[in-house]
């Protein structure tokens, strides 16, 4: 028994495909296949689903040029989805795992779910505006909770859209140069026009800068006191169950008696505070991050958390007797490679008081991680921390700035420190930039607000000549000043 049945050479495929039917009996209805051999040997074969011989022919012809067209242009052929070929990208490329984990939480909440399987050939401005206008709908149908919990608002901030779109732009060129597809299409980044989608937008800017010096010393106090007090000792002064006690009654005995406990915790008498060694460590570690961040202005992220203690040196000062900087040699940055940094001679303490609870922990040798797991063999995750910090700050009610911004760890240590740097250090912008490792552009477009501040004095002295008060106009101002309660 023939497998081919009826087979017809296809002329116009120069012998590289044939039209049949299945002559092994297994099959009720006698419909036309085609079979073309590609470029390098191998076959596509298919059902044209007709019984029709013509239309079969122009089905088959339809394949055909397809696939010559895909070799002409080095091309794959054939139906590639978008899901498994963005995880062979992430793949391939070899991301940062902070880069990596961000697109694969990209694609598995937002992306694979809208785009699926669906053909990578197919992407195009138009798919894209749909995928926008069910990404900016998407948590219509969650609960308060739920929002708040993952997204904090119901519409997604610009910045965010544009991270989505950057991701999905360069997947498309890796599918360019890979030859998955011709060309790359041009995605739509403003949506002025599209109001289904521009009024769902949220174009303010959602995270704070800087939040104050106010704000940042309320958040410091709120974690040294969380991270070192708890009730056990009011506990066992009064004679009773920790659980006993209200908690208005703890935060009034902790300020009455906080001298003679930050004396304590200043001499290494920590311990006593906690019967529970795992989540003391916890608080311990987040509150000296959040220290160590601060005061030596490293990005909390995974230029701290991959920091081990042999990383960290400490320089006797050869203008201030009895003061020590930190020298750090981070060996992860933003840009990839290494840079030093200098902490500040008040992170000084800081460092070594964290360096002296570690080692009370069995930790805190040269090749252990500053802020490592309990395990002690793989370091704390950034992103990690800084839910344990949302979740704080949300309980605080200490988690928005004066303009209703959140206020993320990023702020409180990087941003809010460089405004103090502007504002009070005296710095210029090129020490500054080194300083903070970033560029004096990103420092002067970032930051104007704080640099106006700083130089407040030359703006207000605008032009050339320009006569400063006499005094008579000065003994107004201090008059006026004082009446109205201005100090």
């Amino acid at each position: 028994m023939t497998f081919y049945k009826d087979r017809h050479d296809c002329i116009w495929s120069e012998g590289r495909a044939i039209l049949f039917k299945l002559g092994n009996g297994t099959v009720k209805k006698e419909r036309w296949y085609f079979r073309i051999k590609r470029d390098g040997g191998t076959y596509i074969q298919r059902s044209t689903k007709t019984e029709k011989f013509d239309v079969a022919e122009q089905r088959a012809k339809e394949v055909f040029w397809d696939l010559i067209e895909a070799e002409r242009n080095n091309l794959t052929y054939g139906r590639v989805g978008f899901s498994h070929l963005f995880l062979q990208y992430i793949k391939y490329r070899g991301f940062k795992t902070s880069r990596r984990n961000r697109m694969l939480a990209c694609h598995s909440k937002y992306l694979s779910v809208f785009f699926a399987d669906t053909d990578i050939k197919k992407l195009n401005n138009a798919l894209w505006l749909d995928y926008m206008k069910w990404r900016v709908s998407y948590y219509d149908s969650h609960t308060d909770r739920e929002v708040s919990r993952y997204a904090g608002s119901r519409k997604p901030a610009i910045k965010t859209i544009l991270s989505e779109r950057r991701i999905v732009i360069q997947f498309l060129r890796w599918c360019q140069q890979q030859g998955y597809i011709r060309q790359y299409p041009l995605l739509e980044g403003r949506f002025d026009g599209i109001g289904e989608i521009h009024n769902k937008i949220n174009y303010n800017r959602t995270r704070s800068k800087s939040i104050g010096d106010s704000h940042w010393n309320s958040i410091s106090m709120r974690l040294y006191n969380w991270a070192f007090f708890n009730r056990i000792d009011l506990a066992k002064e009064r004679d009773v169950k920790p659980w006993d006690i209200p908690h208005k009654d703890t935060a009034k005995w902790m300020l009455d008696n906080m001298d003679t406990l930050r004396a304590r915790v200043e001499n290494g008498d920590w311990r006593p505070f906690s019967t529970n060694k795992h989540k003391l460590f916890a608080r311990l570690r987040l509150y000296y991050f959040f220290r160590i961040s601060y005061g030596t202005l490293i990005r909390p992220n995974t230029s701290l958390t991959r920091l081990k203690w042999h990383h960290i040196a400490f320089k006797d000062s050869l203008k201030y007797e009895g003061q020590k900087s930190a020298i750090i040699n981070v060996p992860l940055t933003k840009k990839g490679a290494g840079r030093t940094a200098i902490g500040s001679f008040k992170v000084t303490p800081h460092i070594l008081r964290w360096l002296k609870i570690s080692k009370d922990f069995g930790r805190g040798q040269p090749d252990d991680y500053v802020f490592p797991r309990w395990d002690n063999k793989t370091h704390m995750e950034a992103g990690e921390m800084g839910r344990t910090w949302s979740m704080l700050l949300r309980s605080w009610g200490l988690d928005k700035d004066i303009q209703g911004r959140s206020v993320t760890m990023y702020a409180a240590c990087r941003h809010q420190r460089i405004s103090n740097a502007i504002k009070k250090s005296g710095w210029d912008l090129i020490t500054l930039s080194k300083a903070a490792d970033t560029s004096i552009m990103s420092i002067s477009t970032s930051y104007a607000d704080d640099i106006m501040e700083a130089n407040s004095d030359r703006y207000s002295n605008t032009f050339k000549g320009e006569p400063v008060s006499s005094q008579d106009e000065l003994d107004e101002i201090r008059v006026l000043y004082d009446s109205v309660g201005r100090r």
